[in-house]
Formats: C-alpha cells, sequence, structure tokens
C-alpha cells in the first residue's frame, strides 16, 4: 500500500513490512521507537489492494499476510477499499 496522497495526515507505530522510505526517521532519532509516516488521499479515494502486485518473492503466506494487515487497518470515512487476489 503506497501512499495514495501528498497530504500528511500523521504518524504511527512502525509494522513489519512497512516501507523504509515511510519511516520517519527525524522522530526515530528522538526516540527508541519507530514511527511510519501516514498520508491521506485528497478526496479520499478509493483504495484497491493488489495480490499480484507485491513482490513474489515474499511468498504466499507473507503477502496473503500483508493484505489482511492492509484491510483491517482504518481507512477514511468515505473511502471504498477492494482486494483483487488471484483465482487460484
Amino acid at each position: 500500500m503506497a501512499p495514495s496522497g501528498d497530504d500528511f495526515a500523521g504518524v504511527r507505530p512502525y509494522q513489519a513490512g512497512d516501507a523504509q522510505k515511510l519511516i520517519a526517521w527525524r522522530l526515530a532519532a528522538r526516540s527508541d521507537d519507530l514511527s511510519v509516516k501516514q498520508f491521506e488521499a485528497a478526496g479520499g479515494g478509493d483504495l484497491m489492494l493488489d495480490f499480484d502486485a507485491l513482490p513474489s518473492s515474499l511468498g504466499l503466506e507473507h503477502r496473503l499476510s500483508r493484505l489482511t494487515r492492509w484491510s483491517s487497518t482504518p481507512t477514511h470515512p468515505g473511502c471504498a477499499m477492494a482486494c483483487a487476489c488471484p483465482a487460484r
């Protein structure tokens, strides 16, 4: 899940699998914990979680775990979420 907008929305605790480019490094330098920057889309656009867009090197279970975590992350009101999974 990549930031879909340029509007900074805050930070949340780091979770395994979060992109390094989203880590709030200045905040990390002042604390013992890592935090991740969050961004919100202007207008609260829809969110598509795509299984095939994740690196295949992660393996099946890791990719499914990541999609599950993302789908359970609260979204903004009015933001629709869909998930594209392979038909196997």
